[in-house]
């Protein structure tokens, strides 16, 4: 089975909750995350989660996204809002297709709450953005509909042709090699010490740094940092803060 969580954010509603777990069961997926929920063991949400208890009640919550993710290689932001400030990197079917071509990544699908969805902050944690084509007459989606659908087109991109979902696991080998969300972010600090070294620093009227460092975490989390790929940028930074600082001869 590909290694996938489903990561709700702030969910308002225990029926919500109770059905997503329904749904993820419904597709062979069983880690659920929550981010700073409702109460979710509650009568309603048991009535919806029907035949899915057992996820419903192993769900882990987090207090925020960094740590519900951060055993996570690659995290997707599901949002229908595409607007100047934010990216719109892929279709859900492409999004399920990256996630058939990676099955040696662990993934995270994260859904923003009922009413707002997920904000800019909340939506830069991630490494893409995923929409999910609807019509324009009425284009929001309940927040147990999105999931089903997205689990349902990564169940299906993997059985296409027969193929069955556990055929798609990657060796335990090379899925260990991939250094996961919270070595990504050890990694940017590293990184912004560096640039700093380089005296590379935002101003008021251009954030540099800050552009910077955002566009190699989207980079570091759309491509995956294996632990030798790692040793090398710490090497090379290490190196770069030397000549910098004049410790090393240039």
């Amino acid at each position: 089975m590909i290694d996938l969580s489903i990561v709700l954010v702030s969910p308002q509603g225990a029926a919500n909750i109770g059905a997503a777990a329904r749904a993820m069961k419904n597709f062979g997926f069983c880690d659920m995350r929550l981010v700073d929920p409702v109460e979710h063991l509650t009568s309603e949400a048991y009535t919806w989660a029907l035949g899915a208890k057992d996820l419903l009640e192993s769900a882990k919550v987090f207090s925020s996204i960094p740590e519900a993710v951060g055993d996570r290689n690659h995290a997707m932001a599901f949002t229908r809002r595409i607007g100047k400030s934010r990216r719109g990197d892929m279709l859900l079917d492409e999004a399920a297709l990256f996630i058939r071509s990676n099955p040696e990544k662990r993934f995270a699908l994260l859904f923003g709450r009922e009413d707002k969805g997920l904000n800019n902050d909340q939506v830069e944690m991630c490494d893409c953005v995923v929409t999910i084509p609807t019509s324009e007459m009425f284009p929001s989606i309940n927040l147990a509909q999105s999931v089903i659908l997205a689990c349902h087109a990564v169940y299906a991109k993997f059985n296409e042709n027969t193929v069955n979902v556990a055929a798609g696991a990657a060796p335990e080998y090379l899925r260990n090699e991939y250094i996961s969300h919270d070595k990504i972010a050890e990694l940017i600090v590293r990184l912004e010490k560096t640039l700093s070294a380089l005296q590379y620093e935002d101003e008021p009227d251009n954030p540099l740094k800050t552009k910077i460092l955002n566009q190699f975490s989207r980079l570091f989390g759309r491509a995956g940092v294996m632990q030798r790929d790692l040793q090398m940028f710490e090497g090379l930074m290490a190196r770069i803060d030397g000549v910098a600082s004049g410790k090393l001869v240039k």
